[in-house]
This record gives C-alpha cells, sequence and structure tokens, in this order.
C-alpha cells in the first residue's frame, strides 16, 4: 500500500521534529509530523531524485500491509515501510526515515518503531537512530494499572568499519588511520536532542548523566591496530547547515582528544618497519569538511589535529621520557 495523504504532508521542507519540552514531553505521539510527512513522501511522491554523479529520478516503495482493517472505532493495522539507501531528496527536503513498523489495536498503538538515517563524528560511520514507541501495562504510584505509551531511543552502528582510501593523499596524510572500526554496534537507551536551526536530531549519546562510550578500533599505516574509547557524535541526514552544526558542534565538544595509553602507531607510510611508529598517549581528533555536502553518501572524514608522542631520539639525547606533542600540517 502507500500513504497517499497526511495533514503534515507539504511539497516543500520536511516538517521539523517537536522540541523535547515539558509541555510537548505529556503528548508525545508514536508519530511526529516530520515522520508522517516522509511516510507520504518516500511511499508516493514520484517528484523526488536519488543523489549520485547524476542524480536520477526516483521510485517510491510502497509498504507492506500484513493487516489493515478500517472501522467506525479505527484502524488495525500491522504495516512495514523499508526504505534502502541512498535516500532521495527534493527542493529543500533530505529525507532520513529508513524504516516504519506500526501495530495498531483499534485506532491504539501497541509498537511503533521509526528508524532514522546518520552518521557518527567524527570518523563519519553510518549509523541510525532508531524510535521505539510500546504500550505498556504500568501502575504509577500505587494507581491503577494503566497502558501507557512509553518511548525510548537507541543508536545502531550501520557501518562498523570505514575506510579511508578514497580520501585525497594529503587528507590521508593528517590521519594516522588507514580504517577505523566500531565494535559498538548497538547502544544503550539514549536521551536524544534536536539541532536548534533545522530541528533534526543531532546530538552526543547519553545515558541518564553520562555520555556514552564507543569503543573504537583503528589500522595505522603499517596494518597494526590500537584501540581507546570515545563519544560520538550522531548527527540525521537532514537540510543545510545540519551536517555543519554538526561539524562544529563536535570539534568545540571538549572531547576531542582520546587517550591511548602509551600504544604504537605507525604515523605515516614507512622504508622500514616501525621507522614511523611512536608510542602515543593520546590523539586529539576534528570533524571534516567544515561544510559537508547534505546529499553525499559519505559526507564526513577524520583528521588528525595533534598527538602527544614519545620520541626515541629525544629522549635518548635528554635521558628524560617526556612527551612531545605533534601537530598535523596538510601539504596539497
Amino acid at each position: 500500500m502507500r500513504a497517499v495523504w497526511s495533514p503534515d504532508y507539504s511539497p516543500g521542507a520536511i516538517p521539523p521534529h517537536p522540541a523535547f519540552t515539558e509541555v510537548n514531553a505529556h503528548f508525545r505521539m508514536s508519530l511526529d509530523p516530520d515522520d508522517r510527512d516522509q511516510i507520504v513522501r518516500l511511499s508516493l511522491d514520484f517528484t523526488l531524485s536519488v543523489p549520485g554523479f547524476a542524480p536520477v529520478p526516483y521510485t517510491p516503495v510502497s509498504i507492506a500491509a500484513d493487516k489493515l482493517f478500517l472501522t467506525s472505532l479505527g484502524a488495525w493495522m500491522d504495516v512495514f515501510g523499508d526504505w534502502p539507501e541512498p535516500l532521495p531528496f527534493g527542493p529543500n527536503a533530505i529525507f532520513s526515515v529508513e524504516q516504519w513498523q506500526h501495530r495498531a489495536t483499534m485506532a491504539r498503538d501497541n509498537y511503533v518503531r521509526v528508524v532514522y538515517a546518520g552518521f557518527l563524528l567524527p570518523f563519519g560511520n553510518a549509523a541510525s537512530l532508531v524510535k521505539v514507541t510500546e504500550r505498556k501495562l504500568e501502575s504509577i504510584d500505587g494507581g491503577p494499572t494503566t497502558a501507557y505509551l512509553r518511548q525510548r531511543f537507541f543508536i545502531i552502528v550501520r557501518e562498523p568499519e570505514i575506510s579511508y582510501s578514497s580520501l585525497t593523499p594529503a587528507q590521508q596524510r593528517a590521519l594516522p588511520y588507514q580504517k577505523v572500526r566500531l565494535t559498538t554496534l548497538v547502544t544503550p537507551d539514549v536521551v536524544p536532542t534536536l539541532d536548534p536551526t533545522t530541528h533534526r536530531y543531532s546530538f552526543f549519546p547519553t545515558t541518564g548523566p553520562n555520555t556514552f562510550l564507543f569503543h573504537v578500533i583503528g589500522t595505522d599505516w603499517e596494518g597494526q591496530t590500537s584501540e581507546f574509547s570515545a563519544p560520538l557524535y550522531f548527527v540525521e541526514r537532514g537540510e543545510d547547515p545540519t551536517f555543519a552544526n554538526a561539524v562544529t558542534a563536535y570539534n568545540i565538544s571538549g572531547t576531542v582528544t582520546r587517550d591511548l595509553s602509551g600504544q604504537k602507531i605507525a604515523f605515516a607510510a614507512s622504508n622500514n618497519p616501525g621507522d614511523t611508529a611512536l608510542q602515543t598517549s593520546a590523539l586529539t581528533f576534528s570533524a571534516q569538511p567544515p561544510a559537508p555536502s547534505s546529499i553525499s553518501v559519505a559526507p564526513f572524514f577524520p583528521q588528525m589535529d595533534g598527538a602527544d608522542v614519545v620520541v626515541p631520539s629525544i629522549q635518548q639525547l635528554t635521558g628524560v621520557r617526556a612527551h612531545c606533542r605533534l601537530s598535523a600540517f596538510t601539504v596539497t
């Protein structure tokens, strides 16, 4: 089936996600205006385009329906919409909904799952934010048991390993890693926030008061691996300046320097094994470029802005195990 209309439908810009305010929280529903607009257009709008070297017309993908009963008391439904990458775009509209699953009985939602496409900064891994709304039987403060709607969010890493071989030589020289792998594939429930300008999801995942840390393994120029933990910044696909705002938010966050605990990292290609490898106590990353394309398949890549290392020759001269600060200077 296809979703043919919604009160939130607009042929132009996609309506924003509602703000996470106290007033909105009391009336938060399974689907928001952004969700409903995207579901209609992804399943019906033939005027959209698919990004590529030369954009091509988008063919809307219909929604699979296992159950759909329309009654005077409300609908009974069990439907599943699946829109694979690359997601389309339109005038002033960048689409992000990858999946929509909806189960309802007599117009009462039982289980609703919406999946939003996005990325994790600074490394650029593709990821998805999952919003699940479920009806739960609960008693609050000893009162009667009531079927409340409970909503939670978590992140799935869609692209665990990312290679930087497609970067320019200058960009590769500004990074000690040839590829990065995330071993954390699913987060616990997180607290999302919105970009204040575009109202797309854009945030550091937090679990309660703590920022969630992903486990990262990097492979350097000699094929050696080193690992560390880091907070990564999730950003939903969206219209400009969503990506540019996310780059700025990550780069000024104060969490860009990560502890490497003295692991050896090869910072460049070597003539002899080990001649570019240094014991490293910390790496400082930034997300690049400053203003990524909103329709790019891989809009982000990391850059090493600095490293705290031990240089053996300096140690021999001084007799002191002192850390030196390396900075990356890009030469084109």
